[in-house]
């Protein structure tokens, strides 16, 4: 670098013939202008151009320290701040999720609980004495006959709703058979609704099925009778009563209440205020059930009445064949091990399916409560 330098003082200070023709004179150095030791200065600080300057090497040095790898430490930190976001992320969509859908698979659960229930309770009665079922029926039938003589009040099922009640009274072990409060179900064919009728209308009672109204008679049957039946409508977990304002008059229903099957029709649809329960008055020689649920949906200011004659069942298609003249009973055979091998893979999947159901529903209810979401 020296004699470079020496070399290039040696041409721009030397005699102009001397001198390269594409050399041009610098005015800066020139010695009429500039004194020796000022041209000499300003030669090295043009020699020394050369050098890496000060910038250079700190912008260097910085690019140095922002790539410099990082530690096992950092890197560990680094991966779980990352992984903590994505969960978080996943929870809230899924939750989210989880509550747009939460009304469909809650109804889901509902629903296979109503058909265990059901199930249930006809196996029970399938177990049942005849003495027994005879008592169960008598009773009820006895208790409907003191009703019609002397009369009773009627509430509104939802404004006074009956929860703190003494169980000790008689109504509270009528057609009791399970033991769980249930005296039967109703199957609505027409809109797609089969519900486990238990006695009184608590709130505990119509979270999870239908209710009989205490004070009306027991859904038994006969003369001078008048049962009514009640349901939520617009629950976000359980559909209920909801589609029960699609029903018509001439459309029917089912109440299966111990080994009896009774059918009925609508004949009477109103719109009433919750203080007006006249309409749910035993009528002398009728036979009469009325389904009540709450109206306008969401507003749940009115209650509607669907009110049902008792008419005739028609026969089933088993009975059917057995009544028609040289029929033969059809023969019970056992089912084949492939048939029962592929009803116990489906029940096995089908509790997996209710089960996760089950834990979503509990996970959306927990970010329900969480965000204080109302539907």
């Amino acid at each position: 670098m020296s004699e470079k330098r020496e070399s290039y003082k040696r041409r721009l200070l030397s005699p102009e013939e001397n001198r390269d023709p594409v050399d041009l004179p610098n005015p800066l150095h020139n010695s009429e202008n500039v004194a020796p030791e000022a041209s000499e200065t300003c030669l090295e600080e043009a020699v020394d151009t050369d050098a890496p300057s000060t910038s250079d090497t700190s912008d260097e040095d910085v690019d140095e320290k922002e790539y410099e790898p990082l530690t096992r430490g950092q890197r560990i930190k680094k991966i779980v701040v990352r992984t903590m976001i994505i969960l978080i992320f996943l929870l809230v969509v899924m939750i989210g999720c989880m509550i747009i859908f939460y009304p469909q698979i809650s109804n889901f659960i509902n629903t296979k609980n109503q058909s265990r229930v059901i199930a249930n309770y006809d196996r029970v009665l399938s177990e049942m004495s005849e003495e027994d079922y005879t008592e169960y029926l008598e009773a009820a039938r006895a208790y409907n006959a003191r009703l019609a003589g002397s009369g009773s009040t009627i509430r509104d099922a939802f404004t006074d709703a009956l929860g703190d009640v003494d169980k000790t009274d008689e109504y509270w072990t009528l057609l009791d058979v399970t033991g769980n409060g249930m005296m039967g179900y109703i199957d609505i064919e027409d809109v797609g609704i089969s519900l486990a009728i238990y006695h009184g209308t608590s709130e505990v009672v119509l979270v999870r099925g239908a209710g009989h109204i205490q004070g009306t008679s027991l859904p038994v049957g006969g003369e001078d009778t008048h049962a009514v039946i009640s349901a939520h409508t617009g629950l976000p977990s359980a559909r209920l009563f909801t589609d029960v304002d699609g029903l018509k008059v001439g459309n029917t229903f089912t109440l299966t209440v111990l080994k009896e099957v009774l059918t009925y029709e609508v004949d009477l649809i109103q719109i009433v205020l919750p203080s007006e329960v006249d309409p749910l008055s035993i009528e002398p020689g009728k036979d009469y059930v009325t389904l009540v649920t709450c109206t306008p949906y969401g507003v749940n200011s009115h209650r509607l009445f669907i009110r049902a004659k008792r008419i005739e069942t028609p026969p089933s298609e088993d009975t059917a064949q057995q009544g028609e003249p040289g029929a033969q009973p059809k023969e019970e055979t056992e089912p084949g091990w492939i048939r029962r091998a592929m009803d116990s893979i489906v029940e096995f999947f089908s509790i997996i399916v209710e089960r996760v159901a089950e834990f979503l529903v509990n996970v959306t209810e927990w970010g329900i409560d969480l965000f204080g979401i109302e539907f």
